[in-house]
């Protein structure tokens, strides 16, 4: 069993079609051909970001990030005296 435990990463082929087109492909060679009677697992992978979370794998209550932080445009925003919006008055 030369291809027992070996890790690779796949992605589902858009290049085949008929029946062949669900099938995997992978982005390295196993070190054995793979022949009938053969199994895997396959797992479906995550890039980290809440868009991701909510639509693939509704799961968004469980996400461990700040998908709500600001920018880096509004960290880099000061207040301006020229624009007329910095007058001291209430905000209406």
């Amino acid at each position: 069993m030369p291809n027992m435990s070996v890790r690779c990463f796949c992605h589902r082929s858009t290049s085949l079609s008929g029946p062949m087109e669900p099938l995997p492909r992978f982005f390295r060679q196993m070190p054995e051909p793979i022949i009938a009677g053969d199994t895997f697992i396959i797992t479906a992978g995550c890039n980290k970001s809440f868009e991701t979370c909510k639509a693939k794998f509704s799961n968004p209550e469980n996400f461990q990030g700040f998908p709500h932080m600001p920018g880096n445009d509004f960290v880099a925003f000061y207040p301006n005296a020229s624009d007329g919006n910095n007058d001291g008055s209430p905000i209406s």
